[in-house]
């Protein structure tokens, strides 16, 4: 019987081992981000892929220049995440293009503010004086809910601060020009307007610090989200990705190389 036992064991061996290396060879998953350059690429290079490369995931990186091309990558499945757009701009994209993209978690983002440029205080504001706002519709909303916020200008009661428009307007107090420019060349025109309001990326990429801003946002609505596609939203590696950005460790490195920013809503 003992022998018979020996024999079966021996036949059996090679099945076993190979179940064995089946097991131990089976694929681990690749998760892609996808990022404006920046601040975002940073956040993910630097705390967010280590930590989950602990957790036994390949984590891959792709820095991207235009937030369509962004979203466009994501709907077409050559990246898993992207982190670069507030819920408004997500919302634009879909009503244009009909895809099946949905917000998943938050991210520390820098904020939309006020700066200086030849009037260094906000007191300090005389009638005719030129402020220099993004000229896209979403930014340039931002900049009069700012603006209405310091009692420069009077918007419409009850207006959808995400929606407000230059029909909105219903005063404008101080009697300033806003000036309507291309983000980038926002903080580059300072030194020729009064005041500057400019978001976060434009104003920390030409080396403007947020703690130096006269006001900041006065709301959250803006605040940037991680990106997924809707048919993901119940997958396992995104649960991973969401429990790494709301970890301790994250928030810590978030706080630290990131202390005037805003933070996700559930911190």
């Amino acid at each position: 019987m003992r022998a018979l036992i020996k024999y079966i064991t021996f036949l059996l061996l090679p099945a076993i081992v190979l179940l064995g290396c089946q097991k131990s060879e089976e694929p681990v998953k690749t998760i892609r981000f996808g990022t404006s350059f920046g601040h975002f690429s940073d956040m993910v290079r630097e705390s967010i892929i280590p930590q989950l490369e602990e957790k036994g995931y390949e984590v891959t990186l792709k820095e991207f220049t235009d937030g369509i091309q962004l979203n466009n990558a994501l709907n077409e499945g050559s990246i898993d995440v992207n982190i670069f757009q507030h819920v408004p701009y997500l919302e634009g994209y879909r009503a244009q293009t009909q895809q099946a993209l949905k917000e998943a978690f938050q991210v520390p983002n820098a904020p939309f503010a006020i700066y200086a440029g030849k009037r260094k205080s906000l007191e300090a504001i005389e009638a005719g004086d030129v402020v220099i706002v993004p000229n896209d519709p979403s930014s340039y909303g931002r900049a009069l809910v700012i603006l209405d916020s310091l009692g420069w200008i009077k918007l419409r009661e009850g207006i959808d601060p995400l929606k407000v428009s230059k029909q909105d307007i219903l005063e404008n107090v101080h009697q300033i020009e806003i000036k309507e420019l291309q983000s980038d060349l926002l903080p580059r025109a300072l030194k020729d307007a009064a005041f500057g309001a400019i978001n976060g990326g434009a104003a920390l990429n030409s080396g403007l610090k947020i703690a130096d801003a006269l006001s900041l946002e006065p709301n959250d609505l803006y605040i940037n989200w991680g990106v997924v596609r809707e048919k993901d939203l119940n997958e396992a590696w995104l649960g991973d990705v969401i429990e790494v950005f709301n970890s301790e460790q994250f928030k810590q490195y978030a706080q630290d190389k990131f202390p005037d920013y805003q933070f996700p809503t559930a911190w």
